[in-house]
């Protein structure tokens, strides 16, 4: 081969690579994309599961007559309730997943507040008793 036909293919293979190339950076983009899509996603279902279980524990301890068996799913609601705040904080979701976790924090702060209210009657109720 001479110098004349390796000038003439000199560019086009490096237009060759530079478009394998850039094939080979939007397939890694494009992945990348669909990874945080894939996480954002589970990041909202796990913040609504954890809402969903403060829920349930709030409904147990209001509902139980075993101090000691409120108390304990008191503060697991907590754990929950906190857990779920702590992975809104940098959470990026739709207009449809913030409106559902808004309405479960909602729902949420009256059951929080009526067992803070039911175990602080409690500990008063046990302190007294000891007495």
């Amino acid at each position: 081969m001479n110098k004349a036909n390796r000038a003439e293919q000199t560019p086009r293979a490096v237009k060759v690579k530079n478009t394998r190339a850039r094939d080979s950076t939007l397939r890694v983009l494009n992945t990348a994309r669909d990874l945080q899509r894939t996480f954002d996603e589970t990041r909202a279902q796990f913040i609504l599961s954890e809402l969903d279980l403060a829920i349930t524990f709030c409904r147990i301890a209001l509902s139980t007559q075993d101090p000691e068996r409120a108390r304990r799913n008191c503060g697991n609601a907590a754990k929950a309730s906190e857990a779920a705040a702590h992975y809104l904080e940098r959470a990026r979701m739709t207009a449809t997943e913030r409106q559902r976790i808004a309405e479960k924090f909602i729902a949420l702060r009256p059951l929080l507040a009526k067992t803070r209210q039911l175990l602080t009657k409690s500990q008063s109720t046990t302190l007294t008793g000891d007495l």
